[in-house]
């Protein structure tokens, strides 16, 4: 099984924080979230809020991903009830 090291996402200064707030009219709280993901104005704001197929990431990138699809497909094919996907 892989293992993966975690990062914690280093905090916004609280002038930053008030800066993006008020600029995205938002709380402080929900800007602090925003500026950890690099969403920092309006448009990367207005991009985040109406999401669109087109600019989401390829989900087969991720570890795995076609172990678990094959596995999937290997259930339902065999109509099992239960899945057990490890």
């Amino acid at each position: 099984m892989a293992h993966y090291l975690w990062q914690e996402a280093a905090q916004p200064s609280a002038e930053e924080t008030k800066q993006v707030a008020e600029t995205l009219s938002v709380p402080p709280f929900l800007a602090r979230l925003l500026i950890q993901r690099g969403i920092t104005d309006q448009a990367a704001y207005d991009a985040f809020c109406t999401p669109d197929l087109s600019r989401l990431n390829d989900p087969f990138a991720l570890h795995d991903m076609q172990k678990a699809v094959d596995r999937i497909k290997q259930a339902i094919t065999q109509q099992e009830k239960n899945y057990d996907l490890r």
